[in-house]
């Protein structure tokens, strides 16, 4: 199960990769030229199958990548969901309300979150979830069915 969902997150930062980086998109059409150079049969069905293998190939090391990418977070939400293990049913709710819709409950709660994680930041507003753990603990918050 572990390596379908692996799988999945892999998929979806290739997905973004390929959204942001042209540098990959780039790459095909030289990769394309230097298979036409070790490959140099003439014919447009050929060039066909060179720019198809040369998406190809790009596309592989890109899933390759993000796949390692992809076990480095899945091991890192394992220990930031160890984290919200240790904490009590109200640090919970309180830091998954703050993560939800980002209003602040009682600070002592909040400073006892922010001394046992690494959840919070805080500046002269008062407290915020770091933009790195956003998406994380709004998942959690979810899936606990803590509401707004």
């Amino acid at each position: 199960m572990r390596h379908i969902t692996q799988l999945r997150r892999a998929l979806k930062l290739a997905l973004e990769f390929f959204g942001l980086k042209t540098v990959a998109l780039g790459c095909i059409p030289i990769l394309f030229w230097l298979l036409k150079l070790w490959r140099p049969e003439g014919g447009t069905l050929s060039d066909i199958r060179l720019l198809v293998a040369s998406y190809t190939i790009v596309s592989v090391i890109v899933l390759i990548s993000k796949w390692f990418e992809a076990g480095k977070k899945l091991k890192m939400e394992g220990e930031l969901m160890n984290t919200l293990i240790h904490l009590n049913s109200d640090q919970q709710a309180s830091l998954g309300v703050l993560a939800l819709k980002g209003t602040h409950s009682p600070d002592a709660l909040l400073d006892e979150i922010s001394s046992n994680t690494c959840f919070l930041d805080r500046d002269f507003t008062g407290y915020f979830v770091k933009v790195e753990h956003l998406a994380f603990l709004r998942k959690w918050a979810k899936s606990r069915g803590f509401t707004c």
